[in-house]
C-alpha cells in the first residue's frame, strides 16, 4: 500500500512539473504571439502609410503629366499657328505739327492672330506678343526757305530711338524743296511695348 502511495506521489509531482512546464511554454508562446501580432500591426500601419504616400505620389505624377500635356499642347499650337502681326497705316494729308505723334488717316492693311493693335487715331502700335518686329516707314517732306528742319523719330515706349532719326532740311534763300525717304528698323518688343512715329519738328 505504501508503495502505491509513493508511486502516486511521484506521479503527482511529475504531473505538477509537466503542468508548470506547459504553463511556462504557453506563456512564452502567448508572449511571442503578442509580439508577432504587434509587429504585424506595425507592418500593417507602415504598409498603409506607404499606400497613402504612393497614392499622393501618383496624384502628383498625374498632376505633373497633366501640366506637361497642357504645355505640350500649347507648344504644338504655337508651332501650328505662330503669332503674327501686320499693320500698315497711311496719312495722305499735309501735316504740320511739333512734339506730337503722327496719326494715320487710314489703315491700308491689318492682319493678326494676337491682341496687338495699331491705333490709327493715335498712331500708336501696341505689342501683345513678345518677339522680333520690323518697323518701316516712308514720307515726303516739303521744306521751304527759312523753315525749321524736319526731324522724325521712331519711339519705343515713348522714348526716341536715336538711330531712327529721319532728317530733312532746305538751306536755300528762296523757294522750297521736296524730299522723299524712309527708314527700316528691326527690334525686339515685349508684351505691352508701344511704337509710334514722333514728329519732334514737322512745322516746315
Amino acid at each position: 500500500m505504501q508503495m502505491v502511495m509513493n508511486e502516486l506521489k511521484t506521479e503527482n509531482i511529475q504531473l505538477k512539473e509537466d503542468l508548470a512546464n506547459t504553463k511556462e511554454y504557453m506563456v512564452r508562446a502567448l508572449v511571442n504571439t503578442n509580439e508577432d501580432l504587434a509587429r504585424g500591426l506595425k507592418d500593417l500601419a507602415n504598409t498603409k502609410e506607404d499606400l497613402v504616400n504612393t497614392k499622393e505620389d501618383l496624384a502628383n505624377t498625374m498632376k505633373d503629366l497633366l501640366t506637361k500635356d497642357q504645355e505640350l499642347e500649347k507648344d504644338v499650337s504655337f508651332l501650328k499657328e505662330p503669332p503674327f502681326f501686320h499693320a500698315c497705316g497711311a496719312h495722305n494729308d499735309y501735316l504740320s505739327i511739333t512734339g506730337q505723334t503722327i496719326p494715320y488717316s487710314s489703315l491700308l492693311y491689318s492682319s493678326t492672330n494676337t491682341e496687338g493693335v495699331l491705333d490709327a487715331s493715335t498712331g500708336t502700335m501696341t505689342c501683345d506678343h513678345p518677339g522680333t518686329y520690323t518697323a518701316t516707314w516712308s514720307l515726303m517732306a516739303e521744306d521751304g526757305a527759312g523753315d525749321h528742319s524736319v526731324q522724325i523719330y521712331l519711339r519705343k515706349n515713348g522714348q526716341n530711338i536715336e538711330e531712327s532719326q529721319h532728317f530733312s532740311s532746305y538751306y536755300g534763300t528762296s523757294g522750297w524743296a521736296y524730299e522723299q525717304g524712309g527708314r527700316t528698323l528691326v527690334l525686339h518688343l515685349d508684351r505691352g511695348d508701344t511704337l509710334d512715329l514722333y514728329c519732334e519738328d514737322c512745322s516746315a
